[in-house]
Order: C-alpha cells, then structure tokens, then sequence
C-alpha cells in the first residue's frame, strides 16, 4: 500500500472517531447538570 492510501485511511478513521465521540458527549452531556449563564451572572454580582 502507498503512504497516500494510510493517509487516507488514517483521516476516514480519525473523523469517524471524532464523529463518535462527539455524538457520545451530546448524548450524554446533559444541560441541567451546568447552571445557566443568567444565573452565573447573578451569583457572580
């Protein structure tokens, strides 16, 4: 195999990983875990 097919292959691979893993931390990263940005606000002052 050429060093251009690795690379391509390596790329496929490295943005199907990114792809699932972003996918995963949307899934579970739940928004009511982090407190607003409003309310940062108010506590900060």
């Amino acid at each position: 195999m050429d060093t251009e097919t690795y690379i391509i292959y390596g790329m496929t691979f490295g943005f199907l990983a990114l792809w699932l893993l972003f996918s995963l931390a949307k899934k579970l990263g739940n928004s009511s875990r982090f407190p607003k940005k409003e309310e940062d606000q108010k506590i900060n002052k």
